[in-house]
């Protein structure tokens, strides 16, 4: 079939002449080849030779273009990162193309050597297999399909003649060569299914002519086996379970895959997993049979529990917990395992392609969708290592910090991208959003978004003076990245005014920001968030029917925005309108049902509404919420290890036994009190961590989700200390003080319930203890007041000598905060003469007015402050002045939301 010799000497000719052409020792071969003509001269063996030989300098040149091509690529890319040798750049370029050129004409001499020997072959034999097939190459390299397909069907497959025929190692590596390029024009041709049975015979033959496995390939044939292998898996994109099966079965296929060959599989099958497959259309692996069957294929590029057959049962996604075999138990998984495995082919020391970094960002979609944000930082400092100076990489690995909470880290790689690209209003921006969002450093915030807008500014300036420039809508020179600059700048100003201590800057702040935020919603007026702030900013300065008119606009455009509808509930309960405030509060848990700030707000319009209970119960819910999320959230990789405690006991009072019918449901419908003495319980209980239900061992918590925890608890004991039920309030301000025991809001809470018990020598020294955390911790320093107005009276009337208040202000006076002084500039040590007030006014007013003083620096719209300031005068005989406390504070309490608009974040999204 093949031309082999009789004799002995001419076959031993054969066979070191086929040895020489397996290892391309051409020299080698041409002198074989003159001895063999001397023994045979009718023999095409010699064409057949020439054509190999001008075949395989055809396919170096290949080989150096594509090289070539590549190197060009990276050159074009250099010049953007190193513009100073842009010109050393493009005379490197136009070098390689001029290579170029020379290596295609000499793959076009090469071709017509090709077909001179190959003719002379054809004159001396037509039908012969082997010139059939060579001519099938060179047409097909040559990009001549219809003439290459008639060489090989002329060929046909002498695999599929029964009995198979005896070949040699070459023979069987030029048929199996032969019908792969079959399979290609097949599957250029667009006849996948023909193409798809061809690779299969290609596997089919190579396994009858290498003992029946394909692990026994010679390593000469084993490229066209992995081609085989990966063409057939890349053709069967029509079926998505197909498709990972068949990519499954060439990266787990018993012969050792190129690393070309497993990177394009490894790349495909990400792609199919990532954008083309969900969880109800995923192939799940079945687990391994044992242990033992992983050695059986150590060479499995993915997993050595691969299985060939697909199933879309999920209980063949369960894996013997005995195993060590890592199994994916979805597509994301698989995905993430498959994009590792990719990453091992990446050579540090050179510089990949575009596509080969493009596996870190599918890694962080990967990494995304299980929130492992930790592991995203990982991905890009490990990219960096390929690929120091690309942009790119180092924004992105900022976002990943910034996602995993290390702000300060991100500031510092944002830093660096601001060195290297000062004038991107991108990084601007995220650097504004850091501080503003979660740094507090407001003054950098505004100095990052002032920047922005001045770029950006300047940039549509130019855009507007050249009116032909083709700009990208998404570039920076659009009007909706000025706008977003203008509401981060907006946003800073919302915030610093909030935290203003004095009313002018407050004022001051509140003008800026009500300017930029218009120019904001100017700018972008489909924008909710513009919308959204400048209702908030409206809010705060209590231009109610103003807020409530962007509110809605805010809504309009986004009805899933849960902020929008908190911020309306809020503003319709300033209005009183609780059952309306109520009825928002649920429409917002339509789009949000487990949001806990809006549930929260719902809980207070129901304790308004005196429905107790239900608001019980809704706090109930939170907290499940906040548990199933302790249960299922990742843990934390900068913090100690996460240890769940669960509570010793439960009671019929405790949050989660709590049902319609227990004692406490009952207690609070028909409104019976267990109200006792407590302070003994609050002043000596010795609370441990695992003794809450929120307890841990560290913190894996962020300081976010802490504070919400926190607030959650202190909300449920006011529930419950303003129902009567101060054992359920005691446990609750205990779960709250576990979780953060130097908060001033759980010692106010703790002398709140006090008082309501008429302990107020007690409640005083945990109002003290709130205001030595901080100063300007308004609620403290309102009761601290009350409690110095009710000593006042208590001293003037005929009271016993053991009273508690004329003992403790015997005893020492509470030191002030430096900063509280009187409304008129007095210390405390100075008297006042207003109004025919006697200047030995007794110190207990003296205190309660400069506490009340300090408390209106602090929150000038705080109605209670005004209200408890005007009974304070009132009292001291200055009904003028009371007068007008008394008709400002009726004035705020009509606007007075449910919960202070300051609640609610000033945040850029």
């Amino acid at each position: 079939m093949f031309g082999l010799g009789k004799g002995n000497r001419l076959t031993l000719l054969e066979s070191q002449i086929d040895n020489a052409r397996g290892q391309r020792q051409w020299p080698v071969v041409f002198e074989l080849v003159r001895k063999y003509a001397k023994s045979n001269p009718d023999s095409q063996l010699e064409w057949l030779i020439k054509a190999e030989y001008a075949l395989d300098l055809a396919a170096q040149d290949t080989q150096e273009v594509k090289k070539l091509q590549e190197l060009i690529i990276e050159h074009d890319r250099a010049q953007e990162f190193d513009p100073d040798q842009a010109d050393d750049h493009r005379e490197q370029i136009a070098a390689h193309n001029a290579q170029i050129k020379l290596c295609r004409d000499r793959i076009h001499r090469n071709y017509t050597d090709a077909r001179t020997a190959l003719e002379g072959a054809r004159r001396m034999d037509p039908a012969h297999k082997e010139t059939l097939a060579l001519a099938g190459r060179l047409e097909y390299e040559d990009k001549n399909m219809k003439k290459a397909m008639e060489y090989l069907e002329a060929m046909g497959n002498p695999f599929d003649m029964r009995p198979v025929p005896v070949t040699t190692p070459h023979q069987t590596r030029v048929i199996l060569e032969a019908q792969l390029i079959r399979g290609l024009c097949e599957e250029l041709g667009g006849r996948h299914d023909i193409a798809t049975a061809t690779y299969t015979g290609v596997l089919t033959a190579a396994e009858q002519a290498f003992g029946g496995s394909l692990t026994t390939v010679d390593s000469m044939s084993r490229p066209i086996v992995e081609k085989a292998l990966l063409r057939r898996a890349l053709l069967h994109f029509s079926s998505i379970d197909k498709s990972i099966d068949m990519l499954r079965r060439c990266l787990s296929a018993p012969v050792e895959l190129s690393p070309e060959t497993s990177r394009i599989a490894l790349r495909v099958l990400c792609k199919v997993l990532l954008r083309d497959t969900c969880l109800e259309s995923y192939p799940f692996m079945a687990p391994p049979p044992s242990s033992s069957s992983s050695s059986s294929t150590a060479n499995n590029a993915l997993s050595p529990s691969v299985s060939h057959t697909s199933t879309t049962s999920t209980t063949a996604n369960t894996s013997s917990s005995s195993s060590s075999i890592f199994v994916p138990q979805d597509e994301t998984e698989e995905a993430i395992l498959a994009l590792i495995h990719l990453e091992k082919y990446l050579n540090p020391g050179l510089t990949p392609h575009q596509g080969d970094l493009q596996l870190y960002d599918e890694l962080c979609i990967a990494f995304s969708r299980k929130h492992q944000y930790s592991s995203i930082v990982d991905v890009y400092e490990r990219s960096l290592g390929h690929n120091f100076l690309h942009l790119h990489q180092w924004h992105q690995l900022a976002l990943a910090l910034m996602s995993s909470g290390r702000y300060k880290r991100a500031m510092l790689i944002l830093a660096e991208c601001m060195i290297r690209d000062p004038t991107n209003p991108c990084i601007l921006l995220l650097a504004a959003k850091i501080c503003i969002n979660h740094l507090d450093q407001i003054h950098d915030g505004i100095e990052f978004s002032s920047r922005a807008v001045e770029i950006l500014a300047h940039s549509n300036d130019e855009y507007d003076s050249h009116t032909d420039m083709h700009v990208h809508p998404s570039s920076f020179s659009s009007k909706m990245w000025l706008g977003r600059a203008y509401l981060a700048l907006g946003t800073a100003y919302s915030k610093k005014s909030v935290q203003s201590k004095s009313y002018a800057e407050r004022e001051e702040y509140q003008e800026l920001a009500l300017v930029t935020l218009r120019k904001a919603h100017a700018l972008a007026p489909s924008d909710h968030h513009a919308s959204f702030h400048l209702a908030l900013l409206y809010a705060d300065i209590r231009d109610i029917p103003l807020a409530i008119q962007y509110c809605k606009v805010s809504l309009a455009q986004d009805r899933e925005f849960v902020l929008g509808w908190i911020l309306l509930a809020l503003l319709t309960s300033s209005n009183k309108l609780h059952r309306l405030a109520l009825q928002i509060c649920q429409h917002g848990l339509e789009h949000s049902p487990n949001h806990p700030p809006l549930l929260c707000i719902k809980a207070k319009l129901e304790l308004a509404l005196e429905e107790p209970l239900q608001a019980l119960n809704t706090y109930k819910s939170i907290f499940s919420q906040f548990s199933h999320q302790q249960k299922t959230a990742p843990p934390d990789p900068e913090t100690a290890e996460s240890v769940w405690r669960g509570r010793m006991h439960s009671g019929p009072s405790s949050i989660h036994s709590m049902e319609a019918g227990s004692e406490t449901s009952r207690s609070i419908l028909s409104g019976k009190s267990r109200a006792a003495s407590v302070a003994p319980a609050l002043n000596d209980a010795d609370l441990h961590p695992e003794d809450g239900i929120m307890g841990m061992k560290g913190s894996a918590l962020s300081m976010q989700v802490t504070h919400q925890k926190v607030q959650m608890w202190l909300d449920t004991a006011e529930a419950f200390t303003l129902a009567g039920l101060f054992q359920d309030a005691i446990q609750c301000l205990q779960e709250a003080k576990a979780l953060d025991p130097t908060s001033p809001d759980v010692f106010y809470r703790e002398g709140f319930l006090l008082e309501r018990q008429d302990l107020m020598a007690d409640a005083f020294q945990l109002y003290q203890k709130a205001l030595s955390i901080d100063c300007r911790h308004l609620p403290s320093i309102i009761r601290t007041a009350v409690f110095y107005q009710r000593a006042n009276k208590a001293k003037g009337a005929t009271k016993p000598t053991n009273d508690p208040y004329a003992t403790i202000i015997a005893a020492s006076s509470p030191p002030l905060p430096p900063r509280l002084r009187f409304a008129n500039g007095a210390t405390d040590t100075e008297s006042q003469d207003d109004e025919g007030r006697s200047p030995q006014t007794n110190e207990a007013h003296l205190l309660a007015e400069n506490y009340l003083s300090g408390a209106l620096r602090t929150d000038p719209t705080s109605h209670q402050a005004w209200m408890e300031l005007g009974r304070l005068l009132k009292d001291a005989g200055q009904e003028k002045r009371a007068s007008d406390c008394f008709l400002r504070a009726i004035e705020l309490e009509k606007t007075a939301p449910i919960v202070p608009f300051s609640s609610i974040p000033r945040e850029i999204f």
